[in-house]
């Protein structure tokens, strides 16, 4: 079943299948999850350093305290405790900041990620003199413009796939609406 629909694939776009097997061995494949993993674990890592501690307790994601002052209410920038001694912190804020970087961090990476190996691959295929070749094949031009574009970045998109968890998770518990999901995922 999985051999025809290789097959399918190979008769539809031959461009698209050479580069998938040229570029879907396990060490990258393996490398590309942990490199994406890796990525994940640092931008958590880069937000937590933001949350405030009993040493600093400023931090943009603190529950403020409020007082009331006779000249009307001033918001002064200390951290409320709870009764626990625990620090408030306002998770809502702290997951919408997390989404907002990955929605702007996400299409960076593909765009600029995804023209740089284009670039790449075909500089070394002029390199090794493979780019006639693939010029003269009876294959229409979109076929093979269209293979490139898909096969070459094709780790790129599975590492991209592997943020899409984190930025839905993110999304759910900062309170971004399910509309404003789906516009960033149809751009």
């Amino acid at each position: 079943m999985l051999l025809t629909k290789v097959e399918q694939l190979g008769n539809w776009n031959p461009q698209l299948l050479r580069e998938l097997k040229g570029r879907l061995k396990f060490q990258n494949i393996v490398l590309t999850v942990i490199v994406s993993l890796a990525s994940q674990c640092l931008l958590l890592l880069n937000f937590w350093s933001w949350l405030p501690s009993h040493e600093s307790k400023t931090s943009p994601y603190c529950t403020v305290e409020v007082r009331a002052l006779d000249n009307g209410i001033v918001s002064l920038p200390k951290c409320v405790s709870n009764g626990l001694g625990q620090i408030d912190i306002n998770w809502p804020l702290w997951w919408s900041n997390v989404f907002q970087s990955l929605s702007l961090l996400v299409p960076l990476i593909l765009i600029i990620g995804g023209a740089g190996l284009l670039i790449i691959n075909l500089v070394l295929e002029e390199r090794r003199g493979t780019l006639n070749f693939i010029r003269l094949s009876p294959q229409p031009s979109q076929n093979i413009l269209l293979g490139k574009l898909l096969g070459v970045p094709v780790l790129l998109y599975l590492g991209i796939a592997l943020f899409v968890p984190l930025h839905l998770f993110s999304a759910l518990y900062g309170l971004v609406s399910f509309l404003d999901v789906l516009d960033i995922y149809v751009l």
